[in-house]
């Protein structure tokens, strides 16, 4: 990781945890063909899912993000 994606996770993780239905935040190696999955257990509006998305998007630009709420789960089946 170098300066720059250093001090765009900080802040990342420093938005994130202003939020108050983030629990906990894990740090992981991210590539563009990776998908960023944000899940919320409360109810959000489609303004709030959009402003979380381009918020990642600023980011990670290279990366699709996918916000779930309510509950819902997002699962890959690969196939074998």
């Amino acid at each position: 990781m170098n300066r720059r994606e250093a001090v765009r996770l900080f802040e990342a993780v420093r938005l994130l945890t202003a939020l108050p239905m983030v629990k906990s935040i894990e740090v992981a190696s991210v590539s563009p063909r990776d998908v960023i999955v944000i899940e919320s257990e409360k109810i959000l509006s489609q303004s709030a899912s959009e402003n979380l998305k381009a918020f990642v998007k600023r980011i990670w630009p290279d990366n699709k993000c996918v916000v779930l709420c309510d509950g819902l789960k997002l699962r890959i089946a690969r196939e074998v």
